[in-house]
């Protein structure tokens, strides 16, 4: 009779335990609401993997958004060190007359923001995701204003 009840029990905490697994946390799924908000916005989300050779950062926690380029820079790739942006590539952008008010225009887009790539019509960044969608789109214009 008890060995019954033990296997009875362990059975029901299977199922308990796989039932509670497949169902998506409250984190999850605040992450995923934003996620399909951002969609709607226009940003495509991708997850930053170490096969991404784009970006420069170790850390895997970041989330890669990219958005349509309306800016006038098409090719750069900036990095954030401690809390301003320095220009990783192409060299010849730092000696454009414009380069110290393209890196304060930088330095004033939320810190959350880690690495910027301006590519062809795409802009790709690296951030600490947050669930706020007006965070996203006041990072957005703040882009395309450079």
């Amino acid at each position: 009779m008890s060995l019954e009840i033990i296997i009875i029990l362990g059975v029901l905490l299977f199922l308990f335990g796989s039932i509670s697994y497949a169902v998506p946390s409250k984190k999850s799924q605040e992450i995923s609401k934003f996620r399909m908000e951002a969609l709607k916005f226009g940003a495509k989300i991708n997850i930053y993997t170490k096969a991404d050779k784009v970006f420069k950062s170790d850390d895997f926690s970041l989330v890669n958004y990219v958005i349509k380029n309306h800016s006038s820079i098409k090719d750069a790739h900036f990095i954030r060190d401690k809390k301003e942006f320095i220009l990783y590539s192409p060299l010849k952008l730092k000696y454009e007359d414009n380069f110290l008010e393209l890196i304060s225009k930088l330095n004033n887009i939320s810190e959350d923001v880690i690495e910027v790539a301006f590519i062809g019509s795409q802009i790709s960044f690296l951030w600490k995701e947050k669930t706020d969608i007006t965070e996203l789109k006041k990072i957005s214009t703040e882009l395309n204003h450079i």
